[in-house]
């Protein structure tokens, strides 16, 4: 039995609906299924004509979905809509000549959904009579309109206010509405009453109203999409359907009013409105898939984070939700990971044999480490937030990272419980960096008036340092230098909220760790003797040594006269 067959609707014993992203068509009792439209893009929403001529639906086929007819019998799609805003099919005049769409063409307020008419003869489409408007259906002389005027959003469940979808009839001839329905009902009790039919006197809809409960309470967790249905003059709903899952959508209901079909929990069922009865439509469909299995990328200019290898020869970058090794200059792309997962923000160790990045596998955020060349991938972390920041320690054995739940945070690269570092109650660690000795990090974190301020802590936690940055208004994206001696940062006019509707402004600073012996802001070669000292001092810091150097680095600080 297939499942999640979408948007039916029923005629004469017939059942047209989307399963794939196509049109398909089946007998009331499942059997018979047939495919009536065959594309790549996605058909939705198929209608009947009342006369059972033609079926209406929604595509995509060109860019955005427009508004299409196709005989009921199958033959080719014809192109009623061409506007670049969304066409959805709600349904038919009673005449069968016209196809009612909603769309949101800015004709009330941008993004608002109003409802039109287009003939399937052709010709420019016509709003219909209301302002707004999500659905709606005719009565069966055609001399009455029910309607949904706000737009709901279907999938949300539970939801009581101002917002909910509500009834309204128009009396067509004298373009006159009316509101049937919750009229005297507070905003914060209100429930969505959507999808509106009209059969034979009675106005059928979807509403979750069985859990009578204010917005935000336990209590108004015990309501569930069901069938209802009110006289149209009025009057005390009475429940249809009794699911327990809430997961009843897009109701449709024939011609003459006596049957309903409707989505619910994945699967396709059917109303008798005579008899109450109901019943699932089961169908079975064995048939090839539009799409191939497997699809080949080109994938250029797409890449969304990366890291550097320790030698700058290669780097890994993220792109699709995987993560690659390239070249910087010549040689072969390998790919790291193959999942279907999101993987991203990889970093390099500095020994150059592991690389650690954020997977979304199981469910939720966690750092991974694998072999640069995609084997003993290893999960470190299995914690219910968002991983940031990703880095390495300077010994290859530990990867840190910030989180959204303001924490900065070790954890072993061979596995083992993270251990918080530093925390912050008004948002997120910013741009965590570790010292070339792994003794210290530095970071930037906002006060409550969403100011960042750069802080030095021990790798071990502890007391935290904020700099003395009483000059600048804030201080961010602190980076040590390979040499330890210095921390350079960015300093000025930088503020979160709000506030970033005005300009930011910026500049570069170093602030010396220790004591130094010259002045840092002075360049002057007095001396030819001074210039010599400055070649040598300059060529001893390339090559190897440098990098033995570098590993020798111990970072000294004096917290007590840290001045810019």
């Amino acid at each position: 039995m297939i499942r999640i067959p979408r948007q039916p609707d029923y005629h004469s014993g017939k059942i047209a609906f989307s399963y794939a992203g196509s049109v398909w068509m089946a007998n009331e009792d499942g059997t018979n299924p047939r495919r009536l439209t065959v594309n790549a893009a996605r058909d939705v929403f198929p209608r009947f004509s009342p006369d059972g001529k033609w079926i209406a639906f929604s595509s995509n086929r060109y860019g955005n979905y427009d508004v299409f007819v196709i005989p009921a019998d199958g033959g080719e799609p014809k192109q009623l809509t061409f506007n670049s805003a969304n066409d959805t099919v709600v349904g038919w005049s009673r005449d069968s000549k016209n196809v009612i769409f909603n769309s949101a063409r800015g004709r009330v307020y941008p993004g608002v959904l109003s409802l039109y008419r287009v003939a399937v003869a052709g010709g420019l489409e016509v709003p219909l009579d209301g302002d707004w408007g999500y659905w709606g259906s005719y009565s069966a002389d055609g001399l009455r309109f029910v309607f949904n005027r706000h737009a709901p959003t279907w999938w949300r469940k539970h939801y009581r206010g101002s917002y909910a979808a509500d009834l309204w009839i128009e009396d067509v001839k004298a373009k006159t509405f009316r509101k049937i329905l919750d009229q005297n009902v507070a905003d914060e009790m209100k429930t969505n009453n959507t999808w509106p039919q009209y059969g034979n006197g009675e106005i059928y809809f979807v509403s979750d109203r069985q859990v009578s409960a204010k917005a935000g309470t336990r209590e108004v967790l015990r309501s569930t999409n069901n069938l209802w249905k009110v006289p149209e003059i009025g009057g005390k709903p009475v429940q249809l359907t009794h699911f327990d899952d809430g997961s009843l959508f897009f109701p449709s209901i024939s011609a003459d009013g006596k049957i309903i079909v409707f989505e619910e929990n994945a699967g396709l069922w059917k109303l008798d409105t005579v008899t109450g009865k109901v019943n699932e439509v089961r169908i079975e469909i064995g048939t090839d898939s539009k799409e191939n299995n497997f699809e080949v990328l080109h994938i250029n200019g797409e890449a969304d984070s990366y890291g550097l290898s320790p030698s700058s020869q290669r780097a890994a970058i993220s792109a699709h939700g995987e993560i690659f090794t390239i070249a910087t200059e010549h040689g072969d792309v390998s790919r790291v990971t193959h999942s279907y997962s999101r993987e991203t923000e990889p970093t390099w160790s500095p020994d150059g044999k592991w690389i650690a990045y954020v997977s979304d596998e199981g469910g939720r955020d966690s750092v991974w480490v694998a072999d640069s060349d995609g084997s003993n991938a290893k999960k470190l972390t299995d914690t219910d937030n968002e991983k940031l920041n990703i880095g390495w320690m300077p010994d290859s054995k530990a990867v840190y990272f910030t989180s959204s739940d303001h924490g900065l945070y070790i954890v072993d690269a061979g596995g083992g419980q993270p251990r918080k570092i530093a925390s912050n109650d008004a948002g997120n660690i910013l741009g965590s960096h570790v010292s070339p000795d792994g003794k210290w990090f530095a970071y930037a974190k906002q006060d409550r008036d969403l100011r960042a301020h750069v802080h030095i802590v021990s790798a071990q936690g502890g007391e935290e340092h904020r700099l003395n940055d009483d000059l600048l208004f804030s201080t961010l994206a602190p980076r040590w230098t390979p040499d330890g001696k210095k921390l350079i940062f960015l300093g000025g006019y930088v503020q979160g909220g709000s506030a970033t509707l005005r300009e930011n402004a910026a500049a570069l600073y170093s602030v010396s760790l220790s004591e130094e012996e010259k002045d840092p802001m002075s360049r002057d070669i007095d001396s030819e003797s001074a210039a010599e000292s400055t070649e040598r001092a300059d060529s001893s810091r390339g090559g190897r040594a440098a990098a033995v150097e570098a590993h020798a680095v111990e970072v000294k600080i004096e917290f007590g006269g840290l001045e810019r």
